[in-house]
């Protein structure tokens, strides 16, 4: 099983937690492409950062763009306008750090 992990900005009014993005990633994805659809892109909250608006969700490598089209369609969450915009895709979690610039251990 090859994953990709993308990086994904939050840009929302709402300072939101990991579990509500988690749901919204969830809620996302099946409402896009349905349970079938949600089972064969297998998205994972890898890590979020609140502070900076940032998470690393992981998901199966031939189904990236499923993944991005399901978080550019996300419009609202909590009550709140929400956009998820992708900034990086790699093939370790460690590239995307590396792409974007920061290092953490």
């Amino acid at each position: 099983m090859v994953r990709r992990y993308v990086l994904v900005k939050v840009l929302s009014d709402n300072r939101m937690s990991a579990d509500q993005f988690n749901e919204v990633l969830t809620q996302s994805v099946r409402k896009s492409f349905g349970e079938i659809g949600y089972v064969g892109v297998n998205p994972k909250l890898i890590r979020f950062d609140a502070d900076r608006s940032e998470a690393i969700v992981a998901c199966e490598r031939g189904r990236v763009t499923e993944l991005q089209t399901a978080l550019a369609l996300t419009t609202d969450s909590f009550g709140a306008k929400i956009a998820l915009v992708t900034l990086h895709i790699s093939g370790t979690i460690k590239g995307l750090r590396r792409r974007k610039g920061t290092r953490r251990s």
